[in-house]
């Protein structure tokens, strides 16, 4: 089983998260209309990259590599049974397993939420603080992607400070 961290808007999408049991991603462009369904590109990362390639023809080497990254770390990397992390906002980690293959939700596109690639996760109660992990698992928490695929070490961290492990 692997770990993946998604942010939650710097914790302003943790209560949507909480609430809808999930964890999402969106918004991949201020610019443009969202990607769409993801489903038909998940055969491999290459197929993915070429979607979003298409998506948007005139977006930099770099900004591509990262949104298949993030995206396919979210749709078709992680798996039922993982367990998904994201931050509060407020000094608090909440760890919870994915339980749901990738889906799409057109409609959240609008209003608040604006993520509609989507992973169903049941969320655990308790909260780990972040001054409780090691100033290494921090460090790993710190890089700036939207999903994070968490090294081996952090993410036996954080299991075992959830009770998890």
């Amino acid at each position: 089983m692997s770990t993946y961290f998604v942010r939650a808007k710097s914790g302003r999408l943790f209560p949507v998260f909480m609430e809808r049991g999930i964890v999402a991603l969106g918004a991949l462009s201020d610019d443009a209309p969202d990607i769409g369904d993801l489903r038909r590109h998940l055969d491999s990362r290459d197929a993915l990259c070429a979607c979003v390639r298409e998506w948007d023809p005139h977006r930099e080497k770099r900004s591509v590599d990262y949104t298949t990254r993030v995206l396919w770390l979210l749709a078709g990397e992680m798996q039922v049974g993982d367990w998904a992390l994201t931050y509060d906002g407020q000094g608090a980690y909440a760890l919870g397993e994915v339980t749901g293959g990738y889906r799409y939700e057109p409609a959240w596109d609008e209003g608040p939420l604006r993520h509609p690639h989507a992973r169903d996760v049941a969320w655990r109660e308790e909260r780990i603080p972040r001054a409780a992990l090691s100033p290494q698992t921090q460090q790993e928490l710190s890089r700036h992607d939207s999903v994070i695929g968490l090294n081996y070490a952090a993410s036996q961290e954080i299991l075992e400070r959830a009770g998890a492990a």
